[in-house]
């Protein structure tokens, strides 16, 4: 029996973790012989970030934008349900994956009454992340109509069983470079990577890092990504303290490639639900030092063992944990080389499995 098409649903395909895991899937299963759709809000002409396979079909509904008031963000909703049930009525699709929370209540709108699946998929901490009030009130209403809620670690498992009688456990799946890196490797270099805003802990990792060039006055921080705190965080980087230590390099198109050279991954996360930085650093070989944003870290690190945790919005700690990575090769490597185990487990093909395993469910019970 062909393995039913599926429709992938998200905003738009920017730099960005939810993005990359929805293509990594996308891509997998075309070559799996799935027919595969995304489906952006985003008009069909903007590119994607993160590289697709050419048997996916692309769809663009050309709907993002910002709402002014209350009253216009509600008829700009109902025009986005709208076209969105169009869109998914020419496609007929056997199931529906729908990524983030406000798009994940649209997805759930359009379909209403239809007879395909819907899965919603959460990437970040729903007790800490803050949708907007309307927002947060429609998810409460319309996620029991879901199929299953698929989440990334069990503290948000908890949160959505309230509202949901089907709550999935599946982590993102890891995809790097067959080359890993070097951990024992001379020199100071620190890398990071994420969105330049505030839930990143950009600014504590800066402070880590100064107090870290008084000790390692060759040491040097490379930070890949951007965000709407670039500038504040680049006039920090500028300070007699940093001036000289710190490179931003943005989006690139292959950040493995510049990361696999570290000597170490940092991450001074505050807010996270799974953080694909973090482990496809850990799956390149590199030790890596991470704050403890929630409990979910330890899903994934074992403090000492795999990596090190600190305590969030800490930087002294951070500062403290480097420091005693840096001062010890063989205790890098030894961490290093348990933290590429990662890669076999959260490798793409079985985390599919764990989807594919769901739409065969749900569509034995159509």
């Amino acid at each position: 029996m062909p393995a039913e098409p599926v429709v992938l649903v998200i905003h738009a395909l920017d730099p960005g973790g939810a993005e990359k895991v929805l293509t990594v899937m996308a891509n997998a299963w075309a070559q799996r012989g799935r027919p595969v759709t995304v489906l952006t809000l985003a008009a069909p002409g903007r590119e994607s970030f993160y590289p697709l396979d050419p048997r996916v079909a692309r769809v663009g509904l050309d709907l993002v934008g910002e709402s002014a008031g209350l009253w216009r963000g509600l008829v700009n909703s109902v025009r986005r349900v709208r076209a969105l049930r169009a869109a998914l009525d020419q496609l007929r699709p056997g199931a529906v994956v729908s990524f983030l929370d406000r798009t994940n209540v649209l997805s759930l709108l359009a379909s209403r009454g239809r007879r395909w699946p819907v899965l919603v998929a959460e990437h970040t901490d729903p007790e800490l992340y803050e949708p907007g009030r309307v927002w947060r009130w429609l998810r409460s209403r319309v996620y029991p109509w879901a199929s299953a809620v698929v989440v990334l670690n069990r503290r948000a498992a908890r949160y959505f069983a309230g509202c949901n009688r089907r709550v999935e456990i599946v982590p993102n799946p890891v995809q790097v470079p067959d080359a890993t890196a070097h951990p024992a490797r001379e020199g100071v270099r620190i890398a990071a990577m994420g969105r330049l805003s505030a839930e990143k802990g950009f600014d504590v990792l800066l402070d880590a890092t100064a107090q870290l060039c008084a000790r390692f006055p060759a040491l040097q921080l490379d930070i890949f990504g951007d965000g709407p705190l670039r500038a504040e965080l680049e006039e920090r980087a500028s300070e007699p303290d940093l001036n000289g230590h710190v490179h931003f390099f943005g989006y690139v198109s292959d950040p493995h490639a510049h990361i696999a050279n570290a000597t170490l991954f940092v991450s001074a996360s505050r807010l996270e639900g799974f953080p694909c930085a973090l482990t496809e650093a850990m799956a390149m070989g590199l030790p890596v030092v991470a704050s403890r944003y929630h409990e979910g870290i330890e899903e994934i690190i074992d403090n000492d063992a795999n990596g090190l945790v600190v305590r969030r919005d800490d930087s002294t700690a951070l500062a403290n944990a480097v420091a005693e990575l840096l001062d010890d090769p063989q205790r890098r490597q030894r961490l290093g080389a348990a933290a590429a185990e990662i890669r076999e487990r959260l490798r793409p093909e079985r985390v599919i499995e764990r989807w594919d395993g769901l739409l065969r469910e749900f569509a034995e019970a159509r």
